[in-house]
């Protein structure tokens, strides 16, 4: 596939990526005879068959060397993952879905702080402004829900 191809299938599977999982909470919501750990775990069954039929299609006749040659790092990813996945349903279950999307609208905040911490990025000015901003904005839509005692699904929408 030329770089252009791959770029192109790159944007397609974010942008798929994130109209799915923006659906989530309705769905979460709509569910009225699952407990949360019931639906967490139907969640990660599916995770399971989708990545072992991506995982078995892109590896075809190599599965077994390419289980061989996991990883450390896959693994710790994969339990930061599961975490993360956890928190997301009890969050989306203790909370508001508005205060879960805004809540996990700070990813990115996040991400370029650790990455100046750990791989000691440069910041721009420009872009601390705008995060400090941006966190006070969420600051201001999500503390509400602290006093009015869903501080617990915020919680898990921080961890997730």
């Amino acid at each position: 596939m030329t770089k252009v191809g791959s770029y192109r299938s790159a944007v397609i599977a974010i942008a798929a990526s994130a109209a799915i999982n923006s659906t989530a909470g309705l769905i979460v919501r709509q569910v009225e005879v699952a407990s949360e750990w019931q639906i967490i775990a139907w969640r990660g069954i599916g995770v399971i068959v989708g990545l072992s039929l991506i995982f078995c299609i892109q590896e075809r006749g190599r599965i077994l060397a390419s289980c061989r040659q996991l990883t450390g790092w896959l693994l710790l990813g994969a339990l930061f993952q599961s975490i993360a996945s956890i928190c997301y349903i009890h969050a989306l279950q203790n909370t508001t879905v508005a205060n879960v999307l805004f809540v996990l609208s700070a990813a990115p905040l996040a991400t370029a702080v650790l990455a100046r911490i750990f791989l000691d990025e440069r910041v721009s000015r420009a872009t601390w402004v705008a995060m400090f901003v941006a966190l006070l904005g969420i600051v201001i839509m999500v503390g509400g829900g602290v006093v009015s005692g869903t501080g617990f699904g915020n919680l898990m929408a921080l961890f997730a």
